[in-house]
């Protein structure tokens, strides 16, 4: 399972509809997963704006 987002998990409380639903829900997903940060421009965004 692949999950992403463009937001932080400080952010997390605002998705989930709370604190700690969401330190939750993020320590379930993360468990036994990796976790992978890109850097970077946004190739989407990057390429919306352009229209």
């Amino acid at each position: 399972m692949i999950i992403t987002t463009s937001h932080e998990f400080s952010r997390g409380g605002t998705v989930f509809g709370g604190d700690n639903m969401a330190a939750a829900a993020i320590d379930r997903i993360v468990h036994h997963g990796r976790l992978l940060q890109l850097r970077g421009e946004s190739y989407r965004v990057k390429h919306a704006l352009m229209k």
